[in-house]
Order: C-alpha cells, then sequence, then structure tokens
C-alpha cells in the first residue's frame, strides 16, 4: 500500500472545507479569497504527484505558497460563521507550511 505524503493530506484538510464554505457563505470577500485558498492548497498537496507542478515549483515557491494558503485559511476562517470547518481549514494550513517548510517530517 502506498502512502499519501502530508502535503496531498493537508491540501485536502483545507480545499474540502473552502468548498463547503464557498457554497454556503454569503460575504463577498470569502467568495473571492475561497477559490484562491483551494488552488494555492491542491498546487502544493498535488506537488509530489504531477509533473508539470513539480517542474513549476521551485524551491522557495513551495513554501512561500503553502504559508500563502495558510493566511487565506485564517481569513477564511475568520470571516466565516462555522467554526468546525475553520478549523480544519487553519489546521492543515498551519501543518502545510510546517511541512513545506521542513520543520515537520
Amino acid at each position: 500500500m502506498s502512502e499519501l505524503p502530508l502535503l496531498t493530506v493537508t491540501a485536502a484538510l483545507q480545499a474540502v472545507p473552502a468548498i463547503i464554505v464557498l457554497t454556503q457563505t454569503a460575504d463577498r470577500t470569502v467568495r473571492v479569497l475561497a477559490p484562491i485558498h483551494i488552488a494555492l492548497a491542491l498546487w502544493v498537496g498535488l506537488y509530489h504527484h504531477v509533473g508539470f507542478i513539480h517542474d513549476l515549483t521551485t524551491g522557495t515557491l513551495l513554501p512561500v505558497l503553502a504559508i500563502a494558503a495558510a493566511v487565506l485559511a485564517i481569513v477564511i476562517a475568520v470571516r466565516h460563521k462555522q467554526q468546525m470547518l475553520g478549523t480544519l481549514m487553519i489546521t492543515g494550513g498551519g501543518l502545510m507550511a510546517l511541512r513545506a517548510l521542513d520543520i515537520i517530517r
């Protein structure tokens, strides 16, 4: 059985709640930021699996994208009313940023 990298798991931990938030919210800011957040999380999460994403992402770009996804997760969580979805996104964003910075393995 093959194992999923932590970046892929944390991308799913961010993207799925962000999609739910996107469908439920009426806040215009969240409607703009959630698709950007989903795209960043999926870019970092698919880094190991998709060849052209791996080729386009340099060594310093991966941590920057992960940190940007974590910051967007915090902004979306603060502006959305459901705390559970926000908690999932913030946890996934924090773990993704720590993994991309090689602080955790």
